[in-house]
């Protein structure tokens, strides 16, 4: 699960649901969109105001323990079991 807080008036905004323990969170550059990693072997990029999942799923071979948005909103890294793969994206 991915909980988004404003930091504020410390209340939760937006929480996401995964398929398994989330390991990683970034925003993307915007605030707009959060990618999460998790051990059910996604990556999922979310729409933070409606916290839903974003067309956009990246399906790798193992739990994903890291994840980053490059500051362009382009494209997005993962690292799972010491390998890291670099994927584009709409921003």
């Amino acid at each position: 699960m991915v909980n988004v807080w404003d930091l504020r008036s410390a209340e939760q905004i937006a929480q996401m649901q995964h398929g398994g323990r989330v390991n990683d969170a970034d925003f993307s550059p915007d605030g707009q969109k959060v990618i999460a990693g998790s051990d059910d072997r996604m990556a999922l990029l979310w729409n933070v105001g409606i916290a839903q999942p974003h067309s956009i799923r990246l399906p790798q071979n193992g739990g994903i323990l890291d994840v980053a948005i490059g500051s362009q909103g382009e494209l997005a890294v993962t690292g799972y079991c010491g390998v890291t793969l670099l994927k584009g994206h709409p921003s």
